[in-house]
This record gives structure tokens, C-alpha cells and sequence, in this order.
């Protein structure tokens, strides 16, 4: 069975209107609650390639209070399997505050106190079996497997036939990073992480921004930014975001 895993975040996305945003040092403002949707970029991504008819695995490390529960609970109720996460009652619940002000929106996000992802051997397995392997930076940095670090992890992973797509979505890119972004496949960012971070000839391609990212040994990943966009409330907007980058990501896999 052809699948892919997705690594990554899953969390409770609260939304809020402010009329008054950001508030100076000092004051106290209103919050006028607008729900809560269930969100995390790399679910979001999971959540549409099983919409996409993919078969979709999803595997992060989570505590096992009633909110996790509930996310998990929900990722499986739209097709994605979560048999791969890992409980660490360490962790801090996953959640986002999000305001919205001024057509504008600022996140918030808790620490989670998440400094690695331990990878038993059915999770390595599963990801040297993979056909895509989607993540974002700060996860990627996390993995562990015995005494191999993500660096090594990844090695094993692409030498088994994956293909990884890293997601330099809202990356905060390290010294440092340079020797886990130089073994991906695919990287996908939106905004200034393009200018930032990219090295090589920017050029227009079928309406989106592409990048080829200079490799060690001549060799080239595919960069694709999608059109930029603005945030809405709701995990439905969001997901159709994840929709185009992973048509992105196809057409420059098979293009």
C-alpha cells in the first residue's frame, strides 16, 4: 500500500476579534471569541491528502490529556491515521490563540516544551516505507532514533526510497539547518522565507514564484511558493491554502 507520513503539529486554533490590536504595554483589552477549529499546518496538510484520496499517516509526540484526544479523534474522523504518535505526558496541550484585527492576524502559540521526537522501530519503518514524507523544520530537527540524529534519520529514510517535502511555511530557520534542508526533495515557503533562505535564480513558473535551492554536489531540490495568502477563520480556508502547495508540490514532482 502506497502512503505518506506527515510529521508534524496538530492543535486547537482559537480564534478572537480585537478591536484594538496590539495593545500597548500595560492595557487590557477585549476578546470577543469567534470558536475553534482544530489546525496545525502539517494536520492541515494531512487532512488534504486524504481529502485528495492519499492515504494520509500522521505521527507526532502529544500528551495524553482530553484536548490531544480530541484532536487525534478528529484527524482520524477525516481519513488520517494517528497510530504513529507517541504520548509524552511531559508535553504542554497544543493549542493557538489567533486574533484578528484590522485585517490583519497575529498567532500565538504555547510552548509545548517539545525538544525531541523519539522514533520507536515501527515509526522508522514506517517512514523507510513512505513514498512522501511531509514536515516542517522544527519538527525535523526533533527526530530521534536510538542514538541517530535527524540528520541521520533522514540519510536512512531517503536511502530507503522516500522522497521528503519540507515546509518552510512559518519556519524560524537555524544555523545550523543548512544540513538537514540540503537532504530534502521538496521545499515549499511562502512570503520572504523565499528571499531569505533560497540561493539561485528567481523565475516565474505557471503563475507561482520557484526557486532551485543549491545543493552539496551539484545536486537540487525543487522550491515552489504558492500565491500568497491571507489568513481566515476557519480550518476550512486554511486547508484549501495546504490544497494548492500540494498541487505545487505535484507538479514539480511530475512536471
Amino acid at each position: 500500500m502506497t502512503y505518506s507520513v506527515f510529521i508534524g503539529d496538530v492543535s486547537l486554533d482559537e480564534f478572537f476579534r480585537a478591536d484594538d490590536w496590539p495593545a500597548a504595554t500595560g492595557s487590557k483589552i477585549d476578546l470577543y471569541p469567534l470558536g475553534a477549529h482544530t489546525g496545525g499546518m502539517i494536520a492541515n496538510a494531512a487532512v488534504v491528502f486524504a481529502a485528495l484520496g492519499g492515504t494520509a499517516r500522521f505521527l507526532w509526540s502529544m500528551n495524553d490529556s482530553a484536548l490531544s484526544r480530541s484532536l487525534l479523534e478528529d484527524l482520524e474522523a477525516q481519513g488520517v491515521d494517528t497510530a504513529l504518535v507517541a504520548t509524552d505526558p511531559s508535553l504542554a496541550d497544543s493549542r493557538n490563540i489567533i486574533v484578528l484585527a484590522h485585517g490583519e492576524h497575529t498567532v500565538m502559540t504555547p510552548t509545548l516544551g517539545l525538544n525531541r521526537i523519539e522514533l520507536g522501530d515501527a515509526a522508522m519503518e514506517a517512514l523507510c516505507g513512505a513514498q512522501y514524507v511531509y514536515t516542517a523544520i522544527g519538527d525535523l530537527r526533533c527526530l530521534r532514533h536510538g542514538e541517530a540524529r535527524a540528520a541521520q534519520v533522514l540519510d536512512r529514510i531517503r536511502g530507503a526510497g522516500a522522497l521528503v517535502v519540507l515546509d518552510l511555511d512559518v519556519a524560524n530557520v537555524r544555523d545550523g539547518d543548512d544540513e538537514l534542508i540540503a537532504r530534502t526533495d521538496v521545499l515549499l515557503f511562502n512570503g520572504g522565507a523565499g528571499h531569505r533562505r533560497a540561493d539561485g535564480q528567481r523565475h516565474a513558473r505557471g503563475g507561482r514564484h520557484a526557486w532551485r535551492w543549491r545543493m552539496p554536489g551539484g545536486r537540487r531540490a525543487a522550491a515552489v511558493r504558492g500565491p500568497r495568502d491571507r489568513h481566515r477563520r476557519g480550518g476550512r480556508d486554511r486547508r484549501r491554502r495546504h490544497l494548492r502547495r500540494c498541487f505545487a508540490v505535484r507538479a514539480q514532482l511530475h512536471g
